[in-house]
């Protein structure tokens, strides 16, 4: 029997095994071997399609970690383009294109690319920290 593998974000993935069904407290669950490995080759049948939808795009957002307004950073474009394009599939080619170019060379390790990812998330995930200002002999300087 094929496992329907939804938690992803994706509504057509099958899986035919590496899985096992488990009994726990709250009634059967699923454990999936190797999730991370089933993501990546998830990410690499993406990046070799002609187009995504919007789900797709978003599964790949996710799997770099990046939040829309990140993905949009990272894209030069608004988070509200971002968020049209995983609400409605309506990618502009070029976007399109170039964001699976981004998410194969990240899956590869390009080291640039997944630099800029990771600043990106940092930037994004930081809290706004209280600064202070201090002035001393008339020059000022800030501390976070």
């Amino acid at each position: 029997m094929k496992y329907h593998y939804t938690d992803s974000g994706l509504n057509n993935i099958w899986l035919a095994n590496g899985y096992e069904v488990v009994k726990t407290n709250y009634g059967e669950g699923v454990v999936i071997h190797d999730l991370a490995g089933l993501h990546r080759a998830i990410g690499q049948m993406l990046g070799g399609k002609s187009r995504l939808t919007g789900t797709e795009v978003r599964f790949i957002r996710k799997e770099m970690e990046l939040s829309q307004r990140g993905l949009a950073e990272l894209m030069c474009v608004t988070d509200q383009a971002v968020a049209k394009w995983e609400k409605h599939g309506q990618i502009p080619k070029g976007a399109d294109r170039m964001l699976r170019l981004i998410y194969l060379e990240h899956l590869n390790g390009n080291v640039p690319i997944v630099a800029t990812i990771s600043r990106i998330n940092n930037t994004d995930h930081q809290n706004h920290e209280r600064i202070i200002a201090d002035s001393a002999s008339g020059l000022w300087k800030l501390a976070a």
